[in-house]
């Protein structure tokens, strides 16, 4: 069954089945209201024969754009190309997944994720020929994910790489012990002397951190663009509101980390914080500091 709203979904099958991360019911509302340029959002539910909920999963509609990631020569002969044919290289695509970072199968405790998995690639092939659609992804599902997805592949889908996510285990007390267990003696000496360098910078640059940007978003958003819009690889670009609304949503788990020089924003990191993890979503540097 297809929803259109992530409000037309039991608020219990939510939490079954995404409750456990902060990438739950409020954090898809926040996409679905506030994302909207290029995107169509839908949410397929996945019932047994007697109607008991078995999996939710997040699907998105998008016109991709396959020469996305091509630059160079390529790149600008398909742009030439597409001054005659605005469509080269472009398809209809259904994406099964988040649409920032990674995602994970919304499966009820107690279902055999093969078994979900496999009505999974089904329903997604169904879905997507009622709706016209040639391209069909799951996008961004973890390593860890790969055995539940065989049933996938074995219905035809191909596995390909994409964009990891990194991961750093906190297990320091200092940023000296940091740089100690992890950087090499040659990337140490780098790091102290940027450290001392920024140290002796006047005016001071120091460091505040918000769970509420409304009243900073103007100066920290043309931030966050400088990055989105300079990006060789064309990613979904975020809106004021998007910003705005995690501060209001989620004012528990979302952490502003603003860098000021003379009251004046230079540099920003949105985050997201959930149990013992802090999840760097975005960043925002001045011009004068990208280099």
């Amino acid at each position: 069954r297809i929803f259109t709203k992530a409000t037309d979904i039991d608020p219990e099958l939510w939490r079954v089945t995404f409750g456990s991360g902060y990438k739950n019911f409020e954090y898809y509302r926040l996409i679905e209201d506030t994302v909207q340029t290029g995107f169509t959002y839908c949410y397929l539910a996945l019932f047994d024969l007697e109607g008991r909920p078995i999996a939710l999963q997040p699907l998105i509609i998008a016109d991709q754009d396959l020469a996305t990631a091509i630059n160079g020569r390529i790149g600008r002969v398909i742009k030439s190309i597409r001054t005659c044919l605005p469509r080269f290289l472009y398809s209809r695509m259904l994406m099964a997944g988040c649409l920032v970072g990674d995602c994970k199968l919304g499966i009820v405790p107690g279902v055999n994720p093969s078994f979900a998995s496999d009505l999974l690639a089904e329903a997604l092939q169904q879905f997507a020929r009622s709706q016209a659609i040639s391209l069909v992804t799951i996008k961004d599902f973890s390593p860890s994910l790969r055995s539940n997805l065989r049933p996938l592949v074995r219905g035809g889908y191909t596995r390909l790489d994409g964009f990891p996510s990194l991961h750093l285990d906190l297990n320091f007390s200092s940023v000296e012990d940091y740089m100690k267990q992890r950087l090499s003696r040659v990337t140490r000496k780098s790091f102290k002397r940027k450290l001392k360098k920024t140290a002796a910078v006047i005016p001071r640059i120091e460091l505040e951190v918000r769970n509420d940007c409304s009243e900073m978003i103007d100066e920290i958003y043309p931030l966050y663009l400088n990055v989105a819009q300079r990006s060789d690889v064309a990613f979904e670009v975020f809106t004021k509101q998007y910003f705005l609304e995690a501060s209001r949503r989620m004012p528990e788990c979302v952490r502003y980390f603003i860098w000021r020089q003379n009251g004046r924003a230079i540099a920003f990191s949105f985050c997201t914080i959930w149990g013992d993890t802090i999840y760097d979503n975005d960043i925002g540097p001045s011009l004068i500091y990208i280099t």
